[in-house]
């Protein structure tokens, strides 16, 4: 096949895909890489299309020429499109081949169907504009089908490479626990739900200390409000790392986004047996193994849990039944050949909706 791979900046490709491309050219496939930046690995062709973007821009209007002229002068057979910009793009004119939606999560959640993104989605979900839909989550999975888009949806998301997370033992250290957060610093995330979460566990009389992995816009507000609080010596803002060594030595990873596509940090806490706890919203409700226990914002009501998940880090979740089996199936290798079998059966037009990926809950 000849898979084109469009994206609004080349990082996203980059950061999460670049096993599949090897993958898929190793059985015989051509890619072609389509975004806005650079682009340095040897099995996929790229095309800059510098009118790209991350958020919407008025320069984006010349991006769905350049993009139909990167499909026709790669005679590709297939378009997979991710992130929200290129994908609307994409999508916005009837594409010289199929398109593929390959959506990291919907804008919108249960609360939210009458917004101008569910609007735009409806839109878009028109048989010549989106021929098939990719997901991560039951609720994306559902809206597909109701908008009537043929949708795989892949249990573990993109995967991971899972010899890169080490099943770790509890910490043999005392007190005090560590309690992580990992994600960007956004509203949508509600990383001073976290803050609020060690500061109830705090005046109970746990012994904790919560550390912020991540950069963004409230990175300033945060710091403020741990001043505030008097808790610098117990809530630390790391900025943007590596959360392997963190998730290796942490006891819970405490999650407050307000909606997911897929938590990809809540999967590789699962990965090395994290204990994990957060909101019962999309995207986390469908991790197996996480405590996914209240609506967002009852920060009091996810303390609690973070206390009952502390009570069990003597075994963290290695002890738990069917949860080696789970972790196997979180490997990168699974989804990235579903995806090719589900493109070739999108070109050949076999279009049978409910071909979804493994799930495990």
């Amino acid at each position: 096949m000849r898979i084109g791979f469009l994206s609004s900046v080349s990082g996203t490709a980059e950061a999460f895909f670049v096993d599949w491309f090897s993958l898929w050219a190793q059985q015989g496939h051509r890619v072609f890489v389509a975004a806005k930046g650079e682009w340095a690995h040897p099995d996929a062709d790229f095309t800059p299309i510098d009118s790209l973007s991350q958020a919407p821009a008025m320069r984006n209007v010349r991006a769905i020429r350049a993009i139909r002229a990167w499909a026709r002068s790669n005679a590709l057979e297939v378009i997979v499109t991710n992130t929200a910009t290129a994908s609307l793009l994409a999508r916005c004119w009837p594409p010289p081949a199929p398109v593929v939606y390959f959506c990291h999560g919907l804008h919108y959640t249960e609360r939210s169907r009458r917004s101008v993104a569910a609007l735009l989605e409806r839109l878009a979900a028109h048989p010549r504009l989106t021929r098939a839909a990719i997901c991560m989550n039951s609720f994306d999975e559902a809206e597909f089908a109701r908008l009537g888009v043929h949708t795989l949806r892949l249990a573990a998301g993109v995967g991971l490479r899972l010899d890169r997370y080490a099943v770790v033992p509890p910490p043999s250290d005392a007190p005090p626990h560590t309690l992580l957060w990992v994600g960007t610093l956004t509203e949508r995330k509600r990383p001073a739900d976290a803050i609020e979460v060690t500061r109830l566990l705090l005046d109970r009389g746990h012994d904790v200390e919560l550390y912020l992995l991540g950069a963004g816009p409230l990175e300033d507000t945060l710091r403020r409000s741990i001043e505030a609080r008097g808790l610098t010596e117990r809530i630390h803002l790391v900025g943007r790392c590596d959360p392997r060594p963190f998730l290796a030595r942490g006891a819970v990873l405490v999650h407050t986004a307000a909606w997911e596509g897929l938590c990809r940090v809540l999967l590789e806490a699962v990965a090395v047996g994290l204990p994990a706890v957060g909101y019962d919203v999309k995207g986390v409700r469908d991790v197996a193994f996480v405590d996914a226990c209240t609506e967002p914002g009852d920060v009091e009501r996810l303390a609690d849990r973070v206390v009952l998940s502390l009570g069990h880090r003597d075994h963290r979740l290695i002890g738990e039944p069917g949860w080696a089996d789970y972790r196997q199936s979180l490997d990168w290798s699974a989804p990235a050949d579903a995806v090719l079998r589900f493109l070739e059966r999108v070109i050949t037009g076999d279009t049978t909706h409910g071909f979804i990926g493994p799930d495990h809950r």
